[in-house]
């Protein structure tokens, strides 16, 4: 060592290592500093690079990058008067680490404009701001209706900083807040005529009823369904005639839950076993075929009058009829609820067209559900619901030409297929319900 130092070395060479080595600390230290106070003045440059804030629309029918993706991080949608509009917003952290989010828009000014987040929405967007863990994402419902003559643009932007700082809401621009959701005008419409007064147990036909039932375990539910023997509940849509089954609290395919107007169609679209194969998994089954098939020759008028909505896919153990409403409502492990436009009835659907007082029996055995508005729709036929028996894997429930309620093979015998659906709940009736003059139904 003492030998390496006591040589000759040039002064030259010894001046350009100095300076290259205080270049070197000069350097490190000058650019940890540079990002120690830009993180202090929550700009979005760190040691990793950029943090990104990638909005997405999940409703968009993107044939390119760019109309699903922008760069800009912005959102814009027209919504035109009289248009309920709902979509997906998605907050995607493609940063190497978490970090902190807001959500904001700005829109054409209206006093007749609604927006806000539905409460299928997981994270409130506050002002405040919200985490989103590295790789991961947050989704955000928001509905708009605007109930102006004239169009509103709405702007959806989100701005992105540390995980562990504060985060400035924009000035100027709007943060969301829930949407109050309201019971529309066909609702209404149907409401006003319900019978409120009487009590559903004395059994009086032809009217709409609020139906609360501990007997029957459809408990901290109202809904209200049609019942007897011909009660004042035709539809027409287009040349096609229809049933209304009842006013319900359905959540739509966005999480949306509002009162829903049900119908069936008075005849089958076709005869068909339930399914051709082992599998008896309504999704993949026979029926939802034809259901779709079915949708599939609907013109475009038709289908908007249709909501894509949940439908409960619970496993029936038995024909306990005081538990059926609630085990129809439950799921096992392997059965989902499915979302859909068009399904069959539920085997409670048929079975409450009947009151406690005009069929007490139907209530307690599954042999006497006879004389309602749907055992006289489906009389001289046999048709499916949509409920199955997890006890045994090859049956599924099916009304019989005697009005029974039973589990049927899927696989030997046929059925006839009655679509019901729920309403768009933008919809116009006009009619009273009767034969000869029945509701029609057009958009708002």
């Amino acid at each position: 060592m003492k030998g390496i130092l006591q040589k000759n070395i040039p002064r030259g060479y010894v001046i350009c290592l100095g300076i290259v080595t205080l270049f070197i600390f000069s350097a490190y230290y000058s650019y940890a500093m540079f990002t120690v106070k830009h993180e202090e003045k929550e700009t979005i440059r760190i040691i990793s690079g950029n943090l990104h804030s990638r909005l997405v629309n999940e409703n968009a029918v993107a044939t390119t990058y760019a109309q699903k993706y922008l760069a800009s991080s912005k959102m814009k949608f027209t919504i035109n008067p009289n248009e309920e509009k709902t979509v997906v917003l998605k907050i995607e952290n493609i940063n190497s680490r978490d970090a902190k989010y807001n959500l904001f828009y700005d829109a054409s000014r209206s006093e007749n404009f609604k927006i806000g987040y539905l409460e299928s929405t997981k994270v409130i967007p506050n002002k405040e701001g919200f985490v989103i863990k590295q790789g991961e994402n947050q989704e955000f419902y928001i509905r708009m209706h605007n109930l102006g003559t004239d169009k509103v643009t709405v702007t959806f932007n989100s701005e992105v900083g540390l995980a562990d700082k504060p985060l400035d809401f924009p000035q100027g621009k709007e943060v969301l807040s829930p949407y109050e959701i309201v019971d529309k005008e066909a609702v209404t419409t149907l409401l006003a005529k319900a019978n409120t007064t009487s009590n559903y147990y004395e059994g009086k036909t032809g009217e709409l009823y609020p139906i609360e039932l501990s007997s029957t375990k459809q408990e901290n539910t109202r809904e209200y369904r049609y019942i007897g023997e011909n009660p004042n509940n035709y539809m027409k849509i287009q040349e096609d005639l229809y049933r209304i089954v009842g006013i319900f609290e359905v959540k739509d395919e966005y999480g949306a839950l509002e009162k829903r107007i049900k119908v069936v169609k008075e005849t089958p679209i076709k005869s068909s076993s339930y399914q051709l194969g082992e599998d008896i998994n309504y999704q993949n089954s026979q029926v939802n075929e034809v259901m779709n098939e079915y949708y599939g020759t609907l013109n475009d008028e038709y289908k908007a009058l249709l909501t894509n909505v949940e439908w409960y896919l619970g496993d029936l153990k038995d024909l306990d009829f005081k538990n059926l409403y609630q085990t129809e409502r439950s799921n096992s492990k392997d059965k989902k609820d499915l979302v859909t436009y068009l399904a069959p009835l539920y085997a409670s659907d048929y079975q409450y067209s009947y009151a406690l007082g005009f069929n007490d029996a139907c209530f307690n055995s599954n042999q006497n559900c006879r004389g309602s508005y749907l055992d006289k729709m489906m009389d001289q036929t046999t048709s499916w619901f949509l409920s199955y028996n997890s006890n045994e894997i090859s049956k599924v429930t099916t009304a019989l030409i005697d009005g029974t309620i039973s589990f049927d093979s899927p696989l030997q015998v046929e059925r006839q297929v009655y679509p019901s659906f729920y309403l768009n709940t933008n919809v116009k009736l006009t009619g009273d319900g009767t034969i000869d003059n029945p509701y029609q139904v057009t958009l708002e």
